[in-house]
């Protein structure tokens, strides 16, 4: 019993609302149904709470698939995710792309549509793009919705001693001279030594691998391709293009957490090392903490 202003507006039936309420609920009150509008509003409270309960479940399960998860890359388990009826498939879909997107209007049904029919299909390496930003698709490690063009494309040139931000990751890299006695070697694959004499100059640059990259990788006698290495280790096709590496005067001489060239190896009779070592964040460890490693 609220006292009310009319406005022209309400009356106005450029507007689709005003047809709503001019045209169609009288003509489905007289013609359909006397109560159409009381039953309409029921209808709009059972579907409230279905979607309440739905958005919880996705939760749930959203939680309960996801292998990795930070702000550029989701990994969902691929069979938990298929053993949900498919409405919740969109949900956890629609979850997955809001956390990397912050806009998952850009699901709409034919997206929704597509994204499943190629994650049921099982064909590894197909992605589909979603909107502009986004892609799904299906890698070795399960279902991967990802940001396109993950990692900036810039080259960082740094020198010896030269604390790094490397591109597109919550870390740096840090480099020092060592001698040789004073060398550790560790099994973590971020911590490297290379023999400072193979380096020409002191000027060494970070970037993305590139198609077509050729290294020696550490214990062959011969070249090879950086795409044949990612398949001989197994690489992860989401991983394999987001892999940084440490360049000196065009040559490839760490493949950041994978593999050292052997040409930079430290030998015998190798006086001075370059130590080369990437230290993490805060935000790395808490997407790292997501992910239950």
């Amino acid at each position: 019993n609220l006292p009310y202003r009319q406005d022209r507006s309400n009356l106005d039936l450029r507007f689709k609302r005003n047809v709503i309420r001019h045209q169609i609920l009288p003509l489905l009150k007289k013609e359909v149904n006397t109560k159409a509008e009381q039953h309409l509003n029921q209808l709009a409270e059972i579907l409230r709470e279905g979607e309440e309960f739905l958005h919880k479940s996705a939760e749930e399960a959203f939680e309960a698939a996801v292998k990795q998860k930070n702000e550029r890359k989701i990994i969902l388990e691929f069979e938990s995710f298929c053993s949900y009826y498919s409405i919740l498939q969109k949900y956890i879909l629609f979850l997955a792309v809001n956390f990397i997107h912050e806009n998952a209007d850009i699901l709409d049904y034919p997206a929704f549509k597509q994204a499943l029919r190629v994650i049921h299909q099982g064909r590894l390496g197909k992605f589909v793009d979603i909107g502009e930003r986004v892609q799904i698709g299906i890698d070795h490690s399960g279902i991967v919705i990802r940001r396109k063009k993950d990692i900036p494309a810039e080259t960082v040139s740094f020198a010896i001693g030269d604390l790094v931000k490397l591109p597109g990751l919550h870390a740096y890299l840090i480099s020092e001279y060592v001698d040789r006695k004073d060398a550790v070697f560790t099994p973590d694959p971020f911590t490297e030594l290379i023999d400072a004499q193979k380096i020409s100059g002191n000027i060494l640059t970070i970037r993305r691998v590139r198609k077509g990259d050729r290294f020696q990788p550490l214990g062959m006698a011969e070249m090879k391709k950086v795409s044949d290495f990612f398949i001989d280790e197994k690489v992860p096709l989401h991983e394999r293009w987001n892999t940084l590496v440490v360049e000196n005067a065009g040559r490839i001489v760490w493949l950041i957490g994978r593999r050292l060239d052997e040409r930079f190896r430290v030998q015998p009779e190798t006086g001075k090392c370059v130590k080369f070592q990437v230290i993490w964040t805060e935000e790395h460890e808490l997407s790292e903490s997501k992910t239950g490693s």
